[in-house]
Formats: structure tokens, C-alpha cells, sequence
């Protein structure tokens, strides 16, 4: 699809784009932007890939170091593709970058998820100080979406057409 080529194009010309650590990814759900062309970017471009691992009883994801986007995701519950057993785990002060897909962004980089808290919850782990990244298609951006003090806000959302920069950190 040419709006998600468009979204991994603008990303690689982002001034973190390339970071010195790792850049956790997401592999798309159904309507979610498809993001492959810039996994594949970063292998190439020798960065660390690391991708969410599901611990559905905990509702907890936890990176996992990603070394061949074409063999190491397997099939998990619902259908989603996660890191297979055998990926080793990634240490949350190793990432500079997370993606984070989202049902709905607002234009000051607050985030409509699923409703699960899986990303909140990760996102406010002390440790990580990684950049936030929405990725988006344009229709998903939206003026405003309320916020709860759970919430995490995104630092930028990245659509086929724009980059919101929506924090100073961005």
C-alpha cells in the first residue's frame, strides 16, 4: 500500500532515523499501517530491531530483539505476531525509538488505542526513555482526543503526508 511506503520513507528521513540504539517495532494488525519497508531499513542500516512480546495474563509487553524480520514472528493469540521464544530479550535503556500504532492520534500527540493499556502501561515503565512515535494514516488524526492521567502522549505521529511533532523531544 503506497500510504504505508509513504509513512517509512518519511521516517527514515527523521533526524533520529538513524539512532544509535534500538528502534522497537510493531507488526501490524488489520488496518494498522504496514511498516515492513522500514524494519527492513533499520536491519539495513545495521540498527537493533526489537519488537513486543504479549504476556496476555500480565498485560504486559516486553521487547525482544528481532534478527531476521522474515523468520523470527510467530502467530500468538488473537492473531497477532509477536517475536518467537528463541529471540532474546532487549534491555528497556537500549531503545531510542518506540512505534506505536494507535486506532486514532490527536494533533498534540494524544493516543486512541485498543482499550487494553498494553502501550500506556509500556510506555510509562521508568526505565524506558525512548522517543514516542504514533504511526498513522492521515484520516486517523484527529483535532483533539481526551486524555486520562494514564495516558501516555505521543512526542510525534507520523502519517503518509506530515510529521505532528507534537513535543519538543520530537
Amino acid at each position: 500500500m503506497e500510504e504505508s511506503r509513504s509513512i517509512c520513507r518519511r521516517m527514515t528521513h527523521e533526524r533520529w532515523w538513524p539512532c544509535s540504539g534500538a528502534v522497537m517495532v510493531y507488526i501490524p494488525a488489520a488496518n494498522e499501517p504496514d511498516i515492513a519497508e522500514f524494519i527492513h531499513a533499520c536491519v539495513g542500516a545495521r540498527i537493533d530491531v526489537v519488537a513486543p512480546r504479549i504476556d496476555w495474563e500480565a498485560r504486559r509487553l516486553d521487547p525482544a530483539l528481532i534478527a531476521d524480520p522474515a523468520t523470527d514472528f510467530t502467530p500468538s493469540r488473537h492473531g497477532i505476531r509477536e517475536p518467537g521464544s528463541w529471540c532474546p530479550p532487549a534491555a528497556l535503556r537500549s531503545i531510542d525509538v518506540v512505534l506505536v500504532p494507535g486506532v486514532a492520534f490527536g494533533e498534540r500527540g494524544e493516543r486512541l488505542g485498543r482499550g487494553g493499556g498494553f502501550y500506556d502501561r509500556f510506555l510509562a515503565r521508568g526505565e524506558l526513555r525512548a522517543l514516542r512515535v504514533g504511526i498513522a494514516f492521515d484520516f486517523q488524526v484527529v483535532p483533539d482526543i481526551p486524555a486520562d492521567a494514564h495516558d501516555v502522549r505521543m512526542d510525534a505521529v507520523v502519517t503518509p503526508s506530515r510529521v505532528i511533532r507534537a513535543t519538543g523531544r520530537a
